[in-house]
């Protein structure tokens, strides 16, 4: 009887030596290694989401989804509920690819789906957790009857890394525009109050939860009424096993861009709209110093105030002559005229002849970024309201018709139909030409310096890539990058792009869009503007004075000009 006494006593105390061995507390870096290792196997789960969206417009918007999800390749499938809080409620589907995401229309009550990429690379849960680690002193840390709670109450330097990758990539709207809005201001809105936390399940080590709240101001100095933007966010996650994703082909295949869905789609057998433009875009957007009519070069230097030149590029090399003394700025060719703003006479709208003779007043406008394009004159009116807006007037002999497109713009052009236009903030967006018609679609998700339109695509510095040049087609259905060094102007032409290199001391480069080499021309290049095979730059002849260069578009026989 003592034995067995002794052995029951033994097993206790063993059992208990035990058991406060397996329930050792473990600290935060402890748990998050074990969530790390077991995460590691996760590629697939369940979940729930709900979030609530308010600007300081008491603009609202609260979203209800649930839905499955993977990683291996990225996918899901997910079902949304959206109340806007006046009455509007939406409900929709939405499916994920790799590459991709499609909504599912709500406007029409046939089925149609809306193709748009991704705002950002969203990073794996286990990347996530990574990144995590590295701000884990940053977190506050509680362990609870079953769970182990991560907490971040307010936001510290260097953190911005980390709040750009907690939102998942299944936080999905009913609407792409109402994502790509969203994006733009967590990404340019400075941060106000930030909250962030997780539970991690103590049996299993699996994540169980997240919460997201954030603050932002909006606009800033940019905008004449900046508005504070909020949202809450809270996923709960179920590790069940799920069948594959699987998004039918239809689906791929039928899904049209927002632009199209938005104005209804159009035949893809109609005729694309070809401009008549009385400058290319790329010399406007890099001075408006040049440009032609097939037979002469036209060229102005409106910092000199110092009159109209032209010569023919066989002669270019015997300087180049005046035909007029006019103030000039911006000057459009057309079949009969030059059109240009007089900087001297608050930019009002001229023209002459190609000749230089006939000097007549076309519009009493405070006109900025003038454009002539299939006979139609496009410019920004400043007016004194700071306003920006686009205006286009139709001109005839007998009457001058004008209408407002766009308000608050910094550039544009016309292409396809389209109106292409850089918004204060530097988002570019596509509207149409229909003054009844205020629709606009945002075409990139980031922001972007230059841009130039040429055969169906939009060209671009990327200002959240360093200023290197991406292209999308005009639908903006998908993005390439094409340089990797950061660019300060450049001009497309047909098989080329031509730009300042700042990462080689701002020299004149060559990318060949179909060889896809760069090639260095010259050691330094302002203001690049292309006519036909030459190439028209400036650069310091002295440490204040700018020189205007020419050189063949194969980088041959680089030379100055000279006017008569």
């Amino acid at each position: 009887m003592k034995n067995f006494i002794y052995l029951f006593s033994c097993f206790v105390i063993s059992s208990f030596i035990i058991s406060g061995c397996n329930h050792s507390k473990l600290d935060a870096p402890e748990v998050l290694e074990n969530v790390i290792e077991e995460m590691q196997e996760i590629e697939e789960f369940r979940f729930t989401l709900s979030s609530h969206a308010e600007d300081s417009e008491g603009q609202q918007l609260r979203i209800s989804s649930e839905g499955v999800a993977q990683y291996a390749p990225r996918a899901g499938q997910i079902n949304i509920k959206s109340d806007y809080g006046d009455g509007d409620k939406v409900s929709t589907d939405v499916l994920i690819s790799d590459d991709a995401i499609y909504h599912k229309g709500t406007i029409r009550e046939e089925e149609e789906w809306i193709k748009s990429s991704y705002q950002h690379t969203p990073p794996t849960p286990l990347e996530q957790l990574t990144l995590i680690q590295e701000f884990i002193d940053s977190f506050t840390f509680t362990e609870e009857e079953d769970h182990y709670r991560f907490a971040l109450t307010s936001y510290q330097e260097g953190l911005d890394i980390l709040i750009s990758a907690i939102f998942p990539f299944f936080h999905v709207s009913d609407d792409p525009f109402i994502e790509f809005l969203f994006y733009a201001f967590r990404q340019d809105g400075i941060l106000n109050h930030f909250s962030y936390e997780f539970t991690i399940n103590k049996e299993s080590f699996k994540r169980d939860s997240e919460s997201i709240e954030l603050l932002l101001d909006i606009g800033g100095e940019l905008v004449d009424d900046p508005m504070t933007f909020s949202e809450q966010l809270h996923i709960t996650y179920y590790y069940d096993e799920i069948e594959t994703i699987h998004i039918p082909e239809a689906v791929i295949n039928e899904a049209m861009s927002y632009g199209e869905y938005i104005s209804g789609r159009q035949e893809k057998t109609e005729e694309v709209p070809i401009e008549t433009k009385g400058i290319s875009d790329g010399n406007h957007f890099n001075g408006a110093n040049f440009t032609s009519d097939g037979e002469w070069i036209y060229f102005i230097d409106h910092l000199a105030h110092d009159g109209i030149y032209r010569f023919k590029k066989e002669d270019i090399d015997k300087g180049m002559n005046k035909i007029s003394d006019v103030s000039a700025s911006n000057i459009n060719i057309t079949e009969h005229w030059i059109y240009y703003q007089d900087p001297t006479d608050d930019n009002h709208i001229y023209r002459i002849k190609k000749d230089g003779s006939d000097k007549e007043k076309s519009l009493y406008h405070n006109a900025i970024g003038l454009r002539v394009i299939n006979d139609t004159l496009y410019y920004k009116d400043f007016a004194g309201t700071n306003n920006r807006s686009l205006y286009q007037s139709k001109l005839s002999s007998a009457t001058t018709t004008t209408f407002s497109l766009v308000d608050h713009l910094f550039r544009f052009t016309i292409h396809q139909g389209n109106v292409f236009y850089l918004t204060d903030d530097f988002y570019l967006f596509v509207t149409d030409l229909d003054p009844n018609n205020k629709m606009n679609f945002p075409l990139t998700n980031h922001q972007v310096g230059m841009f130039q339109a040429k055969d169906g695509f939009i060209y671009y510095e990327n200002r959240h890539d360093g200023n290197t040049i991406y292209r999308t087609p005009t639908d903006g259905e998908r993005f390439e990058k094409l340089t990797n060094v950061e660019s300060q102007g450049f001009n497309v032409t047909d098989d080329s792009i031509y730009f300042t290199n700042v990462d080689d001391n701002l020299g004149l480069y060559k990318y060949d869009l179909e060889t896809r080499e760069t090639t260095k021309l010259d050691d330094r290049a302002f203001s690049i503007q292309v006519i036909d095979d030459l190439v028209f730059y400036q650069k310091h002849i002295s440490n204040l004075e700018l020189g205007w260069f020419v050189i063949n578009k194969d980088g041959s026989n680089p030379r100055r000009l000279y006017v008569n």
